[in-house]
């Protein structure tokens, strides 16, 4: 009678064990989402990245037109997240990576807008030329030569630095209402001025006054184009600032290529 008693506990013990491994308890699972950013525009607006891969440890999902990825069922625990993009230079590279915790349903924005590549570098010793030229179709003008761009100072306003800089444009060529002058050069001043977000704003310079980021991520590249107005008019170099600018309507322009 023991013996059958034995045998019928272990019987019992081994159902037991077999209907655990073949049914588990399940693990808590959560939904994980969020979106991707990426490049800045001229009024420091990010803009969403769509069609991004987004590895959370070995399952990848893509962005969509909004920029949003969901992962539905994710297990309770530590996980691994990644962001793969490509450029132009390299074949597709992770150059995001962290580390979440999930313990809930929850939200996490991956934001590369702060990158810390400094597409405009300014100090006490900033010095620029560039190849100058200036027309007005309607004025019958056209002017060309170099630009000199100088630091003059530097203060503080409230939340903003306020770089002052000299120009000074020296004309090899001048055309006014069709007679050919001598107008050796000119000078005025404008100012860059680089808020708390480290944004950027030409004032005062010419007809315009524009703005852009200081820091980019690296994934747009070395050189960037700013645009406005449905044109490009700024371009930016990686620790090199403006390379050229270019504003132009229908019968005016303005442009400026850096020599160095």
């Amino acid at each position: 009678m023991k013996r059958i008693v034995n045998i019928t506990l272990i019987l019992i013990l081994f159902i037991f064990f077999e209907s655990c491994e073949t049914n588990p308890i399940d693990s808590n699972y959560y939904e994980l989402s969020g979106f991707v950013y990426d490049k800045i525009y001229w009024d420091s607006t990010p803009n969403i990245r769509e069609n991004a891969a987004v590895v959370l440890d070995r399952d990848t999902v893509y962005t969509n037109l909004e920029g949003k990825y969901v992962f539905p069922k994710v297990k309770e625990g530590v996980h691994t997240i990644n962001l793969l993009l490509s450029h132009p230079q390299y074949s597709p590279t992770i150059i995001f990576r962290n580390d979440i915790n999930v313990k809930s349903n929850m939200t996490y924005n991956i934001e590369l807008v702060k990158g810390k590549d400094d597409y405009f570098p300014i100090n006490s010793e900033f010095e620029k030329i560039f190849n100058y030229i200036t027309y007005n179709f309607a004025s019958l003008y056209f002017r060309s030569g170099l630009a000199f761009w100088k630091l003059n100072n530097i203060q503080s306003f409230e939340d903003k630095i306020i770089y002052e800089v000299e120009e000074k444009l020296v004309y090899n060529f001048t055309t006014d209402n069709w007679l050919t002058s001598k107008k050796d050069s000119s000078e005025l001043t404008f100012q860059i001025v680089e808020d708390s977000s480290n944004l950027i704003t030409l004032r005062n310079l010419s007809y315009w006054v524009v703005s852009f980021n200081r820091y980019n991520s690296f994934i747009q590249g070395d050189t960037i184009k700013i645009s406005k107005y449905g044109q490009d008019i700024i371009t930016i170099k990686k620790d090199v600032g403006i390379y050229k600018l270019d504003y132009k309507s229908s019968s005016w322009g303005t442009k400026y290529s850096l020599i160095k």
